[in-house]
């Protein structure tokens, strides 16, 4: 399966501002990208919300070979 790649950033005084940012996925040459400053356990998170989808994918979509 594709592999989630969070990046991110130490802003601890900044924490509690940014827990209510909405957590934005996306796609991008066959993986996930988490585009937020979040807490570890929300990355896990949504990277198994990403995974659940993942098992049922759209039916125009098509698996792309990983340069």
């Amino acid at each position: 399966g594709d592999q989630a790649v969070a990046t991110s950033l130490p802003a601890a005084e900044n924490d509690k501002q940014k827990k209510s940012q909405t957590v934005e996925l996306r796609r991008e040459n066959g993986r996930w990208y988490i585009s937020s400053m979040i807490t570890d356990e929300e990355i896990l998170q949504a990277v198994q919300s990403a995974r659940s989808d993942e098992a049922s994918p759209a039916p125009n979509e098509t698996p792309r070979p990983s340069p």
